[in-house]
């Protein structure tokens, strides 16, 4: 027997869970109970107002997905446990005047992403470069 003849749906679950006193059946109750986010009230400013908690972290998956797929050479990147806003890199450079140089960065993205500008990037290491802020090591992204 193959996996897909395995598990194969053998029918509706609403037929399989009876109902409760009250006429209502279980999978309608089950979904009631599952706790929603609550969208902004209009008098309230909040930074995700066009887009949804959700809708956030799928694009940030989306990004990070498009990130592995390109395999850049040399660039490693894993989002923070904390919170996904929060990414960590390492790059190894291979050529150029940076050749055998190691820097550590953080990719900080605002809470209003996608909405909004680039993200934040910010070097552990020093770096020498003019678009690089030698006291913070924050790297000037705007145009």
């Amino acid at each position: 027997m193959s996996n897909s003849e395995q598990f194969k749906r053998q029918g509706s679950l609403r037929r399989v869970l009876p109902s409760t006193s009250n006429g209502e059946d279980l999978m309608g109750m089950s979904a009631k109970m599952i706790e929603r986010p609550r969208p902004p009230e209009p008098n309230q400013p909040s930074s995700r107002q066009s887009y949804g908690q959700y809708f956030q972290e799928y694009s940030l998956i989306s990004e990070y997905n498009m990130l592995v797929r390109h395999h850049l050479p040399g660039l490693y990147v894993t989002a923070s446990a904390q919170s996904p806003l929060l990414w960590f890199a390492v790059m190894f450079v291979r050529k150029g005047i940076y050749q055998g140089g190691i820097f550590r960065f953080n990719l900080i993205i605002p809470d209003n992403f996608p909405d909004c500008g680039c993200p934040r990037i910010v070097f552990e290491s020093k770096v020498f470069h003019p678009s690089i802020d030698s006291v913070t090591g924050e790297m000037e992204v705007k145009p």
